[in-house]
């Protein structure tokens, strides 16, 4: 079941997981920003030129075409 499907689902269920989220998300004037600009609003600079020629490349695949991250993992000195 895809979370879309239980958003705007009938079930009892879906109407439960609906009223938690609507109790628990806050409302847009509820966040802000640190640079002091409205949340939500258009009143942002790009700070960066979009630049991508091809939309294929924003998708959730495009991690697929740069090397990982090292992954860390925690050790503990017990001696």
């Amino acid at each position: 079941m895809s979370l879309t499907s239980m958003l705007k689902g009938k079930s009892e269920l879906e109407k439960e997981l609906q009223r938690i989220l609507r109790e628990n998300i806050p409302s847009k004037k509820q966040f802000y920003t640190l640079s002091g600009n409205a949340a939500f609003s258009n009143e942002y600079k790009y700070e960066a030129p979009y630049k991508l020629t091809n939309s294929y490349y924003s998708s959730e695949y495009c991690h697929l075409l740069e090397p990982p991250l090292p992954s860390f993992r925690a050790t503990s000195d017990t001696k």
